[in-house]
């Protein structure tokens, strides 16, 4: 009979230990059976079929493919000795059950990539060393935060080409070194590098990040942010990065925080840069010690037009596509024409062109509303609360004090005729939804630089 303290230590074993599935042989392929090729390094086991998956007939596989199948069971991959190559790409793969993938401890790579999977749940991977992970061109939507929570020695990972909306990067492994999540639907992101210490080359292109967040206190080689919606930069903090790549997003003015970036070299290529701005980012940048990488870009023509520098070839006035043209012309009918000669700006603004396109800007401090499809000018100090200070929203077309929700509660409970003090207006600062994140930083709105971005 177990006594009373051993008993207690099982209960704490069995609520403290991690997931393990049961993958005795007798049950390891009772409702799962998938084609595989285990291929050794020894000539005489060189590859050998299994329909059902069992290892036990291959011998001692090094790499083990996958075939066709729709599922990967659980304890598909139980303490196969030896192995180090999982390859499954373009094998129609949709689900990685639980457990998966167990107990194996010499792993170099898992590449899936060209599947149809949705989802990377929780302990599908349990007690896995690996050094590279491949699950590009699948269909993920969803990564649990503890996906990769019994992974060990990851180094590189690959999550490219998905439907990523979210990502859960604090949880990710410290080793990684790689992360690449290019090709996805990401919309905002916050990095601190607290929570690593390998990492020197992180993607996030070609999504739709229109907030950022970064911070890194040892150098990194290469950030990536090319092609996505950022127009500021929430909050970033670089001690060092050979290449920090920013083209191709919306990008009109100089951001914030340019002063903490500390590049080697910067792509600013294709961004719908303001002539002015972009004379001062360059200054700025030259003051820093930051070379640019040059690309054919619509910004050349701020140079080009004041006849002070050419950085782009002559263009005749035949054109197969926009890029043909100048960056104030656009292509069509094969022919490059002024876009603001035939625009339909309202006769109060103003008809620039940037990156091939036109757009109507009031002069001034003269505002259009943007519910008002003629783009009419008026002489009013907002439309809408983006077009106010920090803390402050639109009130009938006036810029005023964003009240807290207690204020608003005291103000509730007042009596018409009484009086507010100044200590009734008093705001406190909201949090930057970065903050629990980075929360190194004082959560106060910087005060911009000469030239910095502002929302128009």
């Amino acid at each position: 009979m177990l006594s009373y303290q051993t008993f207690i230590w099982c209960i704490a074993f069995v609520l403290t230990s991690s997931f393990t599935p049961n993958c005795v042989r007798d049950n390891q392929f009772k409702f799962y059976t998938f084609p595989i090729d285990g291929c050794s390094k020894f000539f005489s086991e060189k590859c050998r079929s299994q329909p059902s998956g069992r290892f036990q007939a291959l011998g001692t596989p090094s790499m083990v493919k996958i075939g066709e199948t729709d599922v990967i069971p659980t304890c598909a991959f139980h303490r196969v000795r030896g192995l180090k190559y999982i390859f499954g790409v373009n094998s129609g793969i949709k689900v990685l059950a639980t457990g998966a993938f167990t107990d194996l401890s010499q792993m170099e790579s898992v590449n899936l990539a060209f599947n149809s999977i949705v989802e990377l749940r929780k302990e599908v991977f349990t007690n896995v060393s690996v050094l590279s992970m491949d699950f590009s061109w699948n269909r993920i939507v969803f990564v649990d935060s503890k996906a990769f929570a019994s992974v060990h020695g990851l180094k590189q990972l690959n999550l490219s080409k998905n439907s990523l909306v979210t990502l859960p990067v604090g949880f990710f492994p410290r080793t990684l070194a790689h992360l690449n999540v290019s090709y996805n639907l990401l919309t905002r992101i916050a990095f601190n590098s607290k929570s690593f210490s390998n990492i020197t080359h992180l993607d996030f292109g070609n999504n739709l990040i229109e907030r950022i967040a970064l911070l890194f206190s040892y150098p990194v080689e290469l950030v990536n942010l090319e092609n996505n919606q950022l127009r500021n930069f929430d909050y970033i903090d670089l001690i060092s990065v050979e290449l920090l790549k920013i083209g191709r997003n919306r990008l009109e003015q100089v951001p914030q925080y340019l002063e903490n970036l500390n590049a080697n070299f910067i792509d600013i290529a294709e961004n719908p840069w303001q002539c002015d701005q972009l004379h001062l980012l360059f200054g700025q940048l030259t003051s820093l010690g930051t070379r640019l990488v040059h690309k054919n870009t619509s910004t050349a023509d701020c140079f080009s037009i004041k006849g002070k520098m050419t950085l782009l070839q002559p263009r005749s006035t035949a054109c197969t596509e926009d890029y043909d043209c100048p960056g104030y012309m656009s292509c069509r009918a094969r022919k490059c024409w002024e876009p603001c000669e035939h625009s339909m700006c309202h006769k109060t603004s103003n008809c620039e062109t940037k990156n091939h396109k036109f757009t109507c800007r009031c002069p001034g401090k003269l505002l259009s509303d943007p519910m008002d499809v003629s783009g009419e000018c008026q002489e009013v100090e907002c439309f809408v609360n983006k077009q106010c200070g920090p803390n402050m929203i639109c009130n009938n077309r006036k810029c005023t004090k964003h009240f807290s929700f207690e204020t608003i509660i005291k103000l509730s409970n007042k009596d018409a005729d009484h009086s507010l003090s100044e200590s009734d207006l008093d705001i406190e600062p909201e949090l930057p939804w970065w903050y629990d994140t980075i929360p190194k930083k004082e959560p106060s709105v910087p005060v911009p630089s000469a030239g910095s971005a502002t929302e128009q």
